[in-house]
């Protein structure tokens, strides 16, 4: 019986009902799910992370990523292949990410991974750094970054270390603003941050002096980005000048570090603003605490006062702050009138001395 079906095959006897009468080939179609593999994390760096994965068709690329499975990020390359490459940059040193991929075919189908994670990598130390802010004698050690790196912030946006951020030499000199740990730093609009930036100005670019205004600018600006922006903690700001510099900048100052001051420039007003700060002779530097950034000066505060010599009156640069002792009014006394009153004092004593000597003999 094997024998005789094994004969009746090739001619068609034994055939599907499906395809009876049907002399050509069948075509026999499925549909295929789309799906992923070897998902990874192949390279992560301080700000950079990529990520690879191949799928079992032809399909675009995306990831999605953030600080928690809600992502709120996402990256996208719309080529369609199996094999898939997407690089995330702007990243924050030392952060944790959450992050998944999704790929999409010609047909619709849609594959969306599981959640994955990857640490940023932090940023290795450039200089360490001690100041002293005279503030009782402590020191404030910081990592030094230049200005707009990305800072190490916790998922509150608190800074997870002290920073000093640098504007480099460009124009001569060096400014700095030095953040303390735990500090939040938001934008004008609430925003967190944790990447700022400084520029030293050049004096054409700084906003001028108005006339009268009892200071003069020294030459020394910086401008500290994103304009607006506050923190939960003071700053300090710093100005620290070459020898040359400091030397020229004494002489302006009448050789006194005390009328140095560092201001702000405030744009609703159109002026500058002072802000308390100390002078560090030692290290040719003079430094501020600020709780919100601006354009920020270094200043030669000055003002005039009348000074009376003989019948002219003369002006003469007196340091704003300076305070002068009251004068009290003295009257000249003519030479002549002090002999007339001894005479007239002594005229007295001798009458009254002879009336006293009468009325004693006579009551004898």
């Amino acid at each position: 019986m094997v024998l005789f079906c094994c004969l009746l095959l090739p001619s068609g006897v034994l055939v599907s009902p499906a395809s009876a009468g049907n002399t050509g080939a069948t075509l026999i179609t499925a549909k295929i799910s789309l799906t992923a593999f070897d998902i990874a994390a192949a390279a992560v760096g301080q700000s950079l992370a990529t990520i690879t994965w191949k799928t079992n068709g032809n399909a675009d690329s995306t990831v999605e990523y953030g600080l928690s499975t809600g992502y709120g990020s996402a990256q996208t390359n719309p080529f369609m292949g199996t094999n898939h490459t997407i690089t995330l940059g702007g990243l924050a040193p030392f952060t944790l990410y959450h992050w998944r991929v999704v790929s999409i075919d010609q047909s619709g189908n849609r594959y969306v991974s599981t959640d994955y994670e990857f640490r940023t990598l932090p940023i290795t130390p450039v200089i360490p750094e001690t100041h002293d802010y005279g503030g009782g004698g402590s020191s404030a050690p910081g990592q030094l970054i230049s200005s707009g790196i990305p800072m190490l912030v916790s998922d509150e946006g608190k800074i997870l270390m002290t920073y000093i951020v640098t504007t480099g030499e460009g124009e001569g000199f060096t400014a700095s603003v030095t953040i303390p740990l735990g500090t939040t730093i938001r934008g004008m609009r609430g925003e967190l941050l944790n990447t700022i930036s400084l520029k030293a100005l050049k004096p054409v670019e700084v906003p001028p002096v108005t006339d009268g205004a009892g200071y003069s600018f020294s030459g020394f600006s910086v401008q500290c980005l994103p304009d607006g922006a506050t923190f939960s903690k003071p700053a300090t700001l710093k100005f620290h000048l070459a020898t040359d510099q400091w030397t020229s900048l004494l002489e302006k100052a009448n050789g006194s570090t005390r009328y140095l001051s560092i201001r702000f420039y405030d744009r609703v007003n159109l002026s500058w603003v002072s802000v308390p700060a100390m002078a560090d002779s030692s290290n040719f530097a003079v430094i501020a605490p600020i709780t919100h950034f601006s354009t920020y000066g270094l200043f030669i505060d000055t003002a005039t006062i009348p000074i009376v010599t003989g019948n002219s009156m003369t002006t003469t640069p007196v340091p704003a702050g300076i305070v002068l002792p009251a004068q009290t009014a003295v009257f000249p006394t003519p030479v002549g009138s002090v002999q007339w009153t001894i005479i007239f004092s002594t005229l007295i004593i001798i009458v009254a001395a002879g009336a006293g000597y009468y009325f004693v003999t006579k009551k004898k």
